[in-house]
C-alpha cells in the first residue's frame, strides 16, 4: 500500500518481508510480460485486518445500508494532466484477500492476508498505466456507519510507474553497526545500466528524533550498473538509523523509466554497553520434551521423547514444530523451510541499570503443565506509558521506550523486517516456504517449478531452498530520559533438506540430523559440535566465509571507478580479515580489517581508485581468533579460511575458502575501457515430465571478436560464485545444467528462477572491453 503524504512520519506500511520504500508499480509482470491492473480504491486496515492466511477480520463497523457514503478520486499523471476517475461515487465495504487469490502475486504468509476495503464497482478505477513516472492520486469522501458515525476520508498519494531494477547494496539491510563503522555506499544495479543513485541516511543520535543527522550520497552508476563513492557514512555516536536507496534510469530508446528502491533500519550500538541482546529461549522444545529445560544447543529429534530416529521429525507433530532464533549471537540454526521461526529479540543486563531506565521490564517466565521456569537472562522488551496503551497512538505519554529491530536477509532477497515489542504481535513467525512477495530471483508460483518435476524432492520450490543461508539481524533499544542503550544481535540460518509428505498426510524431514542449533566450527571453539558443516560445495566443507558486498565477483569497473571491499561474515562473528588485490600487471595491495560484533566488514581503509584495465584478482582470508559469545572460548589452534590452510587438527580434509563457491578463496573483477557491442546470447531448455515442466538447463554463448586470443568470465548468483574461467578460441560457451548444480552442492539454485549474472572481459587492439548479462527469471508465459 501507499501512505498518504499527510501521514508520512506518523506510521509506515509493511508486509514484514521488507521495510516500506517508495511504491513502484510495474506496468507488466516481470516474469510473464503480461500487463498488470491496479485498482485505485482505498483500503481500511484499521477497520479490519488479519495477518494470518485463513481468518477473516472482525470489522469495527459496517456501513449504513441506505447512505453508506461516497468517494471522489482524481489522478495526476507524469504529463501533468489531471483527470477525474470518480466523483461522489457510492461505496460498498468488502474484505480483500492477499493470500491464495492475491493479485498480481501471492503476498507473504504473515503479512496482510485480509483487509477491509472500499469499492465503487467503477471500471474507471481499474487501470493499466500507459505512462511511466510519478503519479499522484487525490482521494476525498465520507463514510457513514450503521451506528451513525461519520468519517472523513482525504489524502494525497504518490507512487511511481516503472519497470523494476534490482539493487544489491554494499551493506546488507538491517545490519547493526558500531560507532566508527562505515556504511558502504556501493550499489550494484541489475540489469546493469547507468542508473542515477540516491542514498539517504537518517541517524537519530540517542534515538532522539530531535537529534536527527542526515547524510546523502548521490551519483550515477557506470555503464555496467556499478556505483561506488568515497562518501561513506560513519556514525560517531550511538542511536538508530534508517537508510533509503533509490535508483532510476530512463531508457534512451523508448523513454521507459526503470526504478528500484530499498529501505532498511537498525541500531548503532552503544560502546561498551553492559546490555546484551539475545533471542528467545526455545520453550516449545521444552514443552514437547516435558522437562522444562531451556536449552541453548540441541537437536529437536533427540530431545522430543517421541523422536530419536530420522523418520520422526514430523513438521506438524506437537512439540516438534517451532524453533527460535539461536539464543546467542554468532550461533547457527539448521532448519527446514516449513518450520516456523520467531524473530523476537530479548535482553540481559545489570538489574540496577534496567530498573533505572526501564523498570517495567522483568525476566521472562516460561510456564508449562508442571510449573514455570524464570529465565533471568531473557527479558522481553515492552515500552511503558503514563496513561493509556498503544505507544504508537500516544507517544507523548511514553515514559520508557523498549523495543527491537529485526531483519532477516539472504543475498538480494529480503526475508523479514519489523520493529516490535515482546514477541512481535500476532503471528509474528515466518516460514521459509513463503513467497517472500515474489521478489526477483524467486520462483513465486510453485505450479511451474514443482520439485518433483525438477528432481529436487521436498515439498515446494517457493521461498528458501536447501543450501540457502540467511542472516538473522536484531537490535535492542531501551531509552528513558538522558540514558539510552542500543545492543546488537546477529545469528544465521542454514536451510536443510525440505520435508516430504508422508503416508499419514503430514510432512517428515529428509535431513538426517533434522532441525538443530549449535555454535559454529563443529566443536573447534567449544559447545555442541555435531551439527555438521554450514554447507558442502564442490565436495568440500564450508564453515567460514565472507559475502563480498562492495566490489564483488564479476563486477565490471571502468578506469576512475573505485574498488571497495566490504562484506558480511558467516557465521556472524568479529573475525579478522585480510584482503589481497592483485592488479593485471602484478601490483598487490593488502588490506587488513576486523568485522564488527555481528560480522560486518566495513570499507574503511579498504578501497582505491582503479586506473589499469584488465583482470584483477582478490584473495580473501578470514580468521576466527576471538572467543564466541555462546561458549566463551576461542579455537585453540588458528581457525582460518584462506583456500590453502588445511586444519587437520579439527578434522578437516580440505582447506576452507572464505569466498563461497571458490576453492582457493579468490575471485575476479574486471576493469575495462568500453562495453562490447555484441550481446551475450542465452537459451533456456525446458523439460516436460509427468510432474510438470521445469528448466533443466541454460546455455550461454558469446562470439569473441577476431584477433582476441582469450576471454575471461565470471558467472554468479547472488552471494555465490558459480564459475570463473579463462577460455581461448572464437567463442565463450557455457552449459549450466540443473543436475550439474546439484552435484556441485549448489542446491539453492533453481534455474529459471534464480538470477544469474555473467560478465565476460577481454583485451582487443583498442583496449579492454566487456559484456554482461543479467539473466532474470524465466516463465512459460513469456518474458525473461
Amino acid at each position: 500500500g501507499v501512505v498518504a503524504r499527510e501521514d508520512v512520519g506518523r506510521f509506515a506500511l509493511g508486509s514484514r518481508r521488507s521495510a516500506e520504500a517508495p511504491f513502484v508499480a510495474s506496468p507488466t509482470d516481470p516474469l510473464s510480460g503480461q500487463s498488470v491492473h491496479y485498482t485505485l480504491e482505498p483500503f481500511l486496515p484499521t477497520v479490519g485486518y488479519t495477518g494470518f492466511a485463513a481468518p477473516l477480520p472482525e470489522l469495527l463497523f459496517t456501513l449504513d445500508p441506505v447512505d453508506p457514503g461516497s468517494i471522489s478520486v482524481n489522478l495526476t499523471t507524469p504529463d501533468g494532466a489531471t483527470r477525474s476517475l470518480a466523483t461522489d461515487a457510492e461505496v460498498d465495504m468488502f474484505v480483500a484477500a492477499a493470500w491464495y487469490g492475491g493479485y498480481p502475486v501471492i503476498l507473504p504468509f504473515s503479512g496482510p492476508a485480509h483487509a477491509a476495503g472500499l469499492t465503487t464497482g467503477l471500471d474507471s478505477l481499474d487501470l493499466e498505466f500507459d505512462q511511466s513516472g510519478l503519479h499522484t492520486v487525490r482521494l476525498d469522501g465520507t463514510l457513514r456507519s450503521a451506528r451513525g458515525d461519520e468519517f472523513i476520508l482525504e489524502g494525497t498519494y504518490d507512487f511511481w510507474v516503472a519497470e523494476p531494477l534490482d539493487l544489491s547494496l554494499g551493506t546488507f539491510e538491517g545490519t547493526p553497526l558500531e560507532v566508527g563503522d562505515g556504511w558502504n555506499s556501493v550499489v550494484t544495479v541489475e540489469p546493469g545500466v547507468p542508473a542515477d543513485i540516491t542514498i539517504e541516511i537518517a541517524h537519530y543520535v540517542d534515538g532522539d528524533p530531535d537529534k536527527r543527522q542526515s547524510h546523502v550520497v548521490s551519483g550515477t552508476a557506470n555503464r555496467f550498473g556499478y556505483f561506488a563513492s568515497d562518501q561513506i557514512w560513519s556514525p560517531a555516536e550511538h542511536g538508530e538509523y534508517i537508510v533509503k536507496v533509490t535508483a532510476s534510469y530512463v531508457d534512451p530508446v523508448d523513454g521507459t523509466l526503470w526504478m528500484g528502491a530499498r529501505t532498511s533500519a537498525s541500531i548503532v550500538a552503544t560502546p561498551d554497553t553492559p546490555v546484551v541482546a539475545h533471542a528467545e529461549r526455545n520453550s516449545q522444545l521444552a514443552r514437547g520434551a516435558g522437562d522444562m529445560t531451556l536449552r541453548t544447543w540441541f537437536f529437536n529429534r533427540t530431545v522430543d521423547p517421541a523422536c530419536g530416529e530420522a523418520a520422526c521429525d514430523e513438521i506438524v507433530a506437537p512439540g516438534a514444530r517451532g524453533i527460535e532464533y539461536p539464543f546467542f549471537s554468532g550461533d547457527i540454526v539448521w532448519v527446514a523451510d516449513m518450520t516456523p521461526l520467531t524473530p523476537a529479540v530479548t535482553i540481559d543486563g545489570p538489574p540496577g541499570l534496567l530498573q533505572e531506565i526501564a523498570p517495567q521490564l522483568q525476566p521472562t517466565s516460561y510456564c508449562f503443565d508442571h510449573g514455570c521456569v524464570v529465565a533471568d537472562d531473557t527479558i522481553r522488551l515492552y515500552s511503558d506509558a503514563s496513561v493509556g496503551s498503544g505507544i504508537h497512538n500516544n507517544p507523548e505519554a511514553v515514559t520508557s521506550w523498549s523495543y527491537w529491530y529485526s531483519t532477516s536477509v539472504r543475498p538480494d532477497v529480503s526475508v523479514f523486517s519489523a520493529v516490535g515489542e515482546g514477541r512481535g504481535g500476532l503471528h509474528n513467525t515466518w516460514y521459509g516456504h513463503d513467497t517472500y512477495s515474489c521478489q526477483i530471483g524467486l520462483t513465486c508460483r510453485d505450479n511451474y517449478f514443482s520439485p518433483q518435476a525438477g528432481g529436487r524432492g521436498g515439498s515446494d520450490t517457493k521461498g528458501d531452498e536447501e543450501g540457502d543461508v540467511k542472516l538473522l539481524f536484531g537490535g535492542a533499544v531501551i531509552k528513558s530520559g538522558d540514558e539510552q542503550h542500543f545492543a546488537p544481535y546477529a545469528s544465521m540460518a542454514v536451510i536443510v533438506k525440505e520435508a516430504e509428505r508422508n503416508d499419514s498426510g503430514g510432512y517428515t524431514l529428509r535431513d538426517e540430523k533434522g532441525n538443530r542449533i549449535c555454535p559454529p566450527y563443529q566443536g573447534a571453539a567449544g559447545g555442541l559440535g555435531t551439527c555438521g558443516p554450514l554447507l558442502t560445495h564442490r565436495g568440500r566443507e564450508v564453515d567460514l566465509f565472507i559475502t563480498p558486498t562492495g566490489t564483488r565477483p564479476g563486477s565490471v569497473l571502468e578506469p576512475g571507478d573505485r574498488f571497495v571491499y566490504s562484506g558480511q561474515a558467516w557465521p556472524t562473528l568479529d573475525i579478522a580479515v585480510e584482503v589481497t588485490v592483485t592488479s593485471p600487471s602484478g601490483v598487490t595491495r593488502v588490506f587488513q580489517n576486523r568485522a564488527n560484533v555481528v560480522g560486518y566488514v566495513g570499507p574503511a581503509g579498504m578501497s582505491f581508485v582503479v586506473d589499469e584495465p584488465g583482470v584483477y584478482e582478490v584473495h580473501v582470508s578470514a580468521t576466527q581468533d576471538r572467543a564466541l559469545p555462546s561458549t566463551g572460548l576461542a579455537p585453540d589452534s588458528t581457525f582460518v579460511a584462506d583456500g590453502s590452510t588445511t586444519m587437520d587438527v579439527y578434522g578437516y580434509e580440505h582447506p576452507l575458502s572464505a569466498v563461497l563457491g571458490s576453492n582457493d578463496s579468490t575471485y575476479r573483477f574486471y576493469v575495462v575501457d568500453s562495453k562490447a557491442a555484441t550481446p551475450i546470447r542465452s537459451r533456456t531448455s525446458v523439460s516436460d515430465s509427468r510432474g510438470g515442466s521445469y528448466v533443466e538447463g541454460i546455455t550461454f554463448q558469446y562470439e569473441i571478436p577476431e584477433g582476441v586470443t582469450e576471454a575471461h568470465y565470471s558467472l554468479t548468483t547472488p552471494g555465490l560464485l558459480v564459475h570463473q574461467e579463462t577460455v581461448s578460441g572464437d567463442s565463450v560457451d557455457i552449459a549450466l545444467g540443473q543436475q550439474y548444480l546439484y552435484d556441485l552442492g549448489f542446491t539453492e539454485i533453481i534455474l529459471g528462477a534464480d538470477t544469474l549474472q555473467l560478465s565476460i572481459a577481454y583485451e582487443t587492439a583498442d583496449g579492454w572491453a566487456a559484456q554482461i548479462l543479467n539473466q532474470r527469471g524465466f516463465s512459460s508465459l513469456g518474458g525473461g
